[in-house]
């Protein structure tokens, strides 16, 4: 009976895990044609410190995908969005197309991605959008690594600001949690097309 209430147990916190990541944003703009899916990166109403992802430190994750029409075209960006509380005003700002942060992957490989947000120079934390590519690569490139992204856990965030860098190892337990984020919204993205 104790291993029946063990595995129901274990069942029962899979279930809610593997529906912790929600769509925070989904919209469409037909007239426009912009379309902005992006993750929540806290579970429930309110932000609270036990949403961060890393052992040591204070970030917040999300996901997602932006499409616009530029000069008639259709463009997709995949990107990843950090609130970072830091307390430490040396580290200058995270500043657009000049700021990055580097992913370091479970397979052993690193994925680079610039920031395309307003800069930020908060004293004590900063919020920032990056791009899933290095500073001038390639769409396809961008596809290919949220691809990866979907499959391959992230084991650690390097966050590179105009003065400092900021290094966050993710927690364990997080790092599924991370790769689901990618899944739900090539999952959304997939839907609309159907």
């Amino acid at each position: 009976m104790r291993k029946n209430l063990t595995f129901l147990s274990l069942l029962l916190l899979t279930a809610i895990s593997a529906t912790a990541q929600t769509i925070g944003v989904n919209t469409i703009d037909k007239a426009a044609g912009t379309r902005l899916i992006m993750t929540s990166n806290h579970d429930g109403g309110t932000i609270d410190l036990s949403d961060s992802v890393a052992k040591d430190g204070t970030i917040f994750f999300s996901a997602g995908y932006q499409e616009a029409v530029v000069h008639g075209k259709e463009v997709g960006s995949y990107f990843i969005d950090l609130n970072i509380l830091h307390n430490d005003n040396k580290l200058g700002c995270l500043r657009e197309a000049t700021s990055k942060i580097v992913l370091s992957l479970s397979d052993g490989s690193e994925m680079e991605c610039f920031q395309v947000s307003e800069s930020d120079c908060g004293a004590e934390a900063f919020r920032g959008t990056f791009a899933l590519i290095p500073k001038g690569g390639s769409t396809a490139d961008m596809d290919k690594n949220f691809q990866k992204l979907i499959t391959t856990e992230i084991e650690d965030i390097k966050v590179i600001a105009t003065e400092g860098t900021l290094h966050y190892n993710i927690r364990s337990k997080q790092r599924k949690y991370l790769k689901n984020h990618f899944a739900l919204v090539d999952k959304t993205i997939k839907e609309a097309v159907k």
